[in-house]
């Protein structure tokens, strides 16, 4: 191994600070190829894992990124102008009520009214802790077309990238439960690796075994 070269902040990320790029540190991508029948083949070494040693799980892993396709397809196709098909429920507002006998700030008697200063912040806080949702009874999933402007196909990494393969970062990590450890109660919300890694789009494996 040597040393490699240094990459520099590149100004069309804008004037902002540069503490999400790294001029000496980078994870290191396998190389990626699409195969026939909807798989993926690994072309090069995933870093920390020989090759040779860990033979075996090198087809696993394969096996994930293939499943991953079909919906890096999707978030990536966010970013083309096209009619795309919307995942989520559509939902105007929602619906909630207070439990008998409570009343919001403001009321005859009540310790706020509308003059205070702080009337609006506690009525909206009274309305958060106070209010029980209506759950709106569960709808047939219908995706809702939005239309775009020059619609075009959605994107399909397989076709656009059938010759030149793509690069994945693959990071592998153990949690160990024990007696003495039962619980884990999860990572901290994060964006991984830094702007100089061109990081595109993620997928997350979870397996378990005793």
């Amino acid at each position: 191994c040597r040393l490699g070269s240094r990459t520099h902040w590149l100004s069309n990320y804008g004037a902002g600070t540069t503490d999400y790029w790294s001029n000496r540190f980078q994870w290191l991508p396998s190389n990626v190829a699409f195969s026939d029948n909807d798989g993926v083949k690994i072309m090069s070494y995933i870093n920390n894992l020989h090759p040779k040693h860990h033979k075996s799980i090198y087809p696993v892993i394969e096996k994930f990124i293939a499943k991953s396709i079909p919906a890096w397809d999707l978030v990536l196709s966010s970013y083309v102008v096209r009619n795309v098909n919307e995942l989520r429920v559509p939902m105007t507002g929602t619906e909630y009520e207070f439990p008998l006998g409570e009343r919001a700030p403001g009321h005859v008697g009540s310790e706020f009214t509308e003059d205070d200063d702080e009337f609006y912040e506690v009525k909206e806080q009274w309305v958060r802790d106070n209010r029980v949702l209506i759950k709106p009874d569960a709808l047939t999933y219908d995706p809702v077309i939005r239309k775009g402007s020059n619609a075009v196909e959605p994107l399909n990494l397989r076709e656009h990238f059938k010759k030149s393969g793509i690069q994945v970062i693959v990071k592998l990590a153990n949690i160990h439960l024990t007696p003495t450890n039962p619980e884990y109660s999860g990572g901290s919300w994060h964006i991984e690796g830094k702007l100089n890694e061109h990081i595109c789009a993620t997928a997350l494996y979870y397996y378990d075994n005793e």
